[in-house]
């Protein structure tokens, strides 16, 4: 037997479809047949009985309209059953005309429908989707060019909604970048997305220049904060001509102020001999100040001044015997030039002079004095540090009938001040009194009270020459030391 071909198979099926759905109707138009006969030969029987009666003619049906189901599926967009209908049709046999027309007119007239707001964006979309099911090539072509502009409607109506939520909420620039993504395809929503993107370039401008105002006509005039508002307004308006007035204006004035305020703060500092302070006023001037020329003149005329009095203030202080104020002197040199031709010079004067700690010195003959190994408390409470080198001289361990303690420092002459303070250690007797003695090379050169009541005694000797320095506790009258003591804090032995 041979085997049929897949199109006989498919037209076998289609005959027996067919058959199947009308196997009712011819079984209804048999019964409605019948009825008709009986009703006739009724009627014939009563006009023999009746002979007056008049005889009427049959009146004749049209006939029936094949393509009535698939019309009316088309009116109710009833595009399953449609297809159904379709299926059923012999498919070399052409549509009728008014079908074949309102099926390809029907993309366009949903999409006017969608346009005009009678029907929504999803319920167009599930209707032309719909028709492509019909698998009609002329209705497809027709269907996907308003599903791609049906898509692109609905994301310009979305970036609108979108927009119109950032400008509502204050945030302009993303309100107006996304206004300017809506196609220019959407010809009605893209020209308001135009006019509300100049609406909204109009009140950024707007509400700039008032915070500009009153932030510069305040009380104090805040003239960052005005020239901020201008330029974030900028930043969306590169090129608006008031935007960019007002911020040459502002700045102007801002400039003025400031180069007033930094010449004042500089030339304060610098007579205090505060250099880095003076300098430091001179940084971080805002980009429009960076070549001032008023600015520059000062800061190198003040520099000029700073190479030529630094040297000689370190030089006096070193004179003074005030070692650690020229060290902070130069730190602070090194600090602002620090590869100044200078800065050599004041180290080299430095190293010169550089001090030694009384317990530090060398070649020391210590009696009744210590050097301090744990934290000293003067009468007072203060505490003085271990750490720090304190020498001090107590009555712990004196005998009956001494009469001096000593500190002798063989310096050779290579010293010229000597510098230490001299305070009552806790537990110095009220009533006790005594003297210390500096000497030199055996000759008193200096000599001071200590009671319990005297506070700091701050002792600055010249010691030029001397090749024996002795520091001495010594009683008053024909007291011994007993009851008695004194701290040594901050000695030291410097060059001059």
């Amino acid at each position: 037997m041979k085997k049929r071909s897949s199109s006989q198979r498919r037209r076998d099926r289609k005959i027996r479809r067919v058959l199947w759905i009308s196997l009712p109707v011819f079984i209804c138009c048999l019964a409605a047949e019948s009825i008709i006969l009986a009703r006739r030969f009724r009627s014939a029987a009563e006009m023999e009985a009746n002979p007056g009666t008049a005889v009427s003619e049959p009146v004749q049906s049209e006939p029936a309209d094949p393509d009535a189901a698939l019309r009316k599926a088309v009116t109710a967009e009833d595009y399953a059953a449609a297809k159904q209908l379709l299926d059923l049709r012999d498919p070399d046999t052409d549509l009728p005309e008014d079908i074949a027309a309102a099926l390809a007119e029907k993309p366009q007239k949903l999409y006017n429908a969608y346009q005009a707001g009678e029907r929504t964006a999803d319920d167009v979309s599930s209707a032309l989707r719909s028709l492509m099911l019909l698998d009609i090539p002329e209705v497809t072509a027709a269907v996907k060019p308003k599903l791609e502009a049906l898509r692109m409607r609905e994301a310009a109506v979305a970036l609108q909604t979108t927009a119109q939520q950032f400008a509502a909420a204050g945030d302009y620039e993303s309100a107006i970048d996304t206004y300017r993504k809506i196609p220019k395809s959407e010809k009605d929503i893209f020209a308001d997305a135009e006019a509300q993107v100049i609406a909204l370039q109009g009140q950024c401008r707007q509400n700039a220049l008032d915070l500009a105002e009153v932030a510069v006509n305040s009380d104090e005039p805040d003239y960052d904060a005005a020239l901020a508002a201008l330029q974030e307004a900028l930043r969306l308006l590169p090129e608006d001509i008031r935007l960019t007035a007002e911020t040459v204006r502002i700045t102007e004035l801002r400039d003025t102020v400031l180069r007033t305020e930094t010449l004042r703060s500089a030339a304060l500092a610098f007579a205090d001999g505060h250099y880095q302070q003076a300098f430091g006023t001179f940084i971080g001037l805002p980009e429009s100040m960076q070549e001032d020329a008023v600015l520059t003149a000062a800061k190198n005329s003040y520099y000029s001044r700073w190479l030529r009095l630094v040297p000689r203030r370190v030089a006096l202080l070193l004179q003074r015997g005030d070692y650690e104020a020229a060290q902070a002197l130069a730190d602070e040199a090194e600090q602002i030039a620090p590869d100044a031709e200078i800065i050599a010079d004041l180290r080299t004067q430095l190293a010169a002079y550089q001090p030694c700690r009384l317990s530090d010195a060398e070649n020391t003959d210590l009696r009744d004095f210590y050097i301090a190994e744990s934290d000293l408390t003067d009468c007072a409470g203060k505490t003085y540090p271990a750490a720090e080198g304190n020498l001090y001289h107590s009555y712990e361990g004196t005998l009956t009938g001494r009469k001096i303690s000593s500190a002798d420092f063989r310096t050779d002459g290579q010293y010229g001040v000597l510098t230490v303070d001299a305070i009552p250690l806790s537990g110095f007797d009220a009533d006790r009194t005594v003297y210390i003695r500096i000497s030199g090379d055996g000759r008193i050169l200096e000599q001071y009270a200590v009671t319990a009541e005297s506070g700091v005694l701050h002792i600055r000797q010249d010691i030029s020459g001397v090749n024996v320095l002795s520091i001495s506790v010594v009683p008053a009258g024909t007291d011994d030391l007993r009851n008695t003591g004194v701290i040594f804090a901050n000695g030291s032995l410097c060059q001059s």
